[in-house]
């Protein structure tokens, strides 16, 4: 029993941020108002660790807020687009 509450213990402390594609995680800065031109959408400043970057926020049951830690994903055709797709996750869900 002291064992697995030593591993679980040392497991916890040893456990860093797991995000994936780390230079594309970031924090939203502002968020506009609900645009509807072609799809509902809001855009959102997300602050990265080098840069400040607009990325889409598509209308969905998610709701994003100003602070919040979320994933981008860049367009492969066109460098400059990126889209909100998830929060960023530091722990098992």
């Amino acid at each position: 029993m002291r064992a697995l509450i030593l591993i679980l213990l040392v497991g916890f402390f040893m456990v860093q941020r797991i995000v994936p594609y780390h230079d594309m995680a970031g924090t939203i800065t502002t968020l506009s108002d609900l645009k509807n031109d072609p799809m509902p959408h809001r855009e959102a400043q997300v602050e990265l660790h080098t840069e400040t970057v607009t990325a889409i926020v598509y209308d969905s049951n998610t709701i994003y807020k100003v602070g919040d830690q979320v994933l981008l994903q860049q367009d492969p055709q066109f460098s400059e687009l990126y889209s909100v797709t998830d929060f960023v996750r530091t722990h098992s869900l």
